[in-house]
């Protein structure tokens, strides 16, 4: 009767890893601490934001880390932008790892922090092209990759993709214009 007891108790120990304390419950502990800080005004130190951000991603809790960047508790860098597009990318899908909205909350972190080009790249990288030009028309990005987009427009060709690569053609002759007269 007792060990039925404590098999149906909500005990922080995960039984299956040996007696080790659950994410969750790591998880609970971690955020009241960093709660606390913010009441008594400490502000988080970079080393316990990378602490915290590996036991995130460890334990794969990304609602929690998501809340935490909604409610700008930790520190908008461009790597922690760069490791959010990473964990949404579509090459990272077939993944354990893989959280489709942190592609948007890193471009979104890096479009706070004004890295114009480095959002172009991304996205012509994960094949939002047309994404990728608005950006660089909207942000007069001076650095756009014209190879990278003449590629896309020859990839689109070949996998027999006509109407989009004239269309990225038109696109891309345009900005062209825009940028020569505007010299």
């Amino acid at each position: 009767m007792i060990r039925e007891l404590i098999d149906s108790s909500t005990s922080p120990l995960d039984k299956e890893k040996g007696g080790t304390l659950k994410n969750r419950y790591v998880c609970a502990v971690v955020m009241e601490f960093i709660n606390q800080l913010f009441v008594n005004g400490i502000p988080l130190q970079p080393q316990l934001q990378t602490v915290v951000l590996g036991f995130l991603f460890e334990a794969k809790e990304y609602c929690v880390l998501q809340q935490l960047l909604q409610f700008s508790v930790l520190d908008e860098t461009y790597e922690l932008a760069r490791v959010l597009i990473q964990l949404g990318s579509k090459s990272n899908i077939d993944s354990d790892s893989y959280f489709e909205p942190a592609l948007n909350l890193g471009l979104d972190m890096m479009l706070r922090l004004k890295l114009h080009s480095e959002i172009v790249s991304t996205l012509i990288a994960e094949d939002y092209v047309m994404r990728a030009l608005d950006h660089a028309q909207a942000y007069d990005v001076i650095g756009l990759r014209y190879k990278a987009l003449i590629e896309n427009v020859d990839s689109a060709r070949a996998q027999g993709d006509d109407i989009k690569a004239s269309i990225l053609s038109k696109r891309l002759s345009k900005m062209k214009e825009v940028s020569f007269s505007a010299v």
